[in-house]
Formats: C-alpha cells, sequence, structure tokens
C-alpha cells in the first residue's frame, strides 16, 4: 500500500512472529503485521486459517507460544483481555447462540 504525503503513518498495532500451537500442532507461525492509524482491515481466509486465533492473541483471551505484541510502541509478550481493552484493543464477534430461533 502507498502512504500519501501528509498521511498518519504511525503504527497502532504490530506483531512480531507471532506464533500460536497447541501440543504439538502449530496453528499460527510466524505472523509478522502492522496496522496503521486510520486504516481499516479485515481478515479473510478459509476456516481453520488462524484469523481467530491471532485475534484472540491480539485481545488477550489466548497467549502466544513465541512472538511479541506491540501496541503503540510499547512491546508485550502477550496480554489478557484487561490490558489489551486498555490499550484501545479489543476483539468481538457474533454468535448466534444470542439469540433464539
Amino acid at each position: 500500500m502507498t502512504r500519501q504525503i501528509g498521511q498518519e503513518n504511525s503504527i497502532f498495532l504490530a506483531t512480531k512472529e507471532l506464533t500460536k500451537t497447541y501440543d504439538s500442532i502449530t496453528v499460527l507461525q510466524d505472523v509478522s503485521i502492522d496496522f496503521y492509524k486510520g486504516e481499516v482491515h479485515a481478515l479473510i481466509g478459509e476456516n481453520g486459517a488462524g484469523k481467530s486465533t491471532l485475534c484472540k492473541m491480539l485481545s488477550g483471551a489466548i497467549s502466544p507460544a513465541s512472538g511479541q505484541i506491540v501496541i503503540e510502541g510499547q512491546t508485550y509478550d502477550g496480554l489478557n483481555p484487561e490490558e489489551a481493552k486498555k490499550l484501545g484493543w479489543a476483539w468481538y464477534t457474533r454468535s448466534l447462540t444470542w439469540w433464539r430461533n
């Protein structure tokens, strides 16, 4: 993506080689991505691609096996949900179990 002169270029959130394993199964490996202020992102992929796992790590619901999360320049090996929320990051999902048929 090309940024225009004068456009906000500050990174709000970044991941550095985030990896998540469950026992001997690696479900995410070395994910590094930068999220800039003022941008909107979508995670799109097949079932089992790791979209929810990444969001859960960023929101503190689960801990990474390795790697780091960087929020506005502060590095974290993992977050808990309260820390993530205080830092301006939360993940909300929609679940059909919330509504009666």
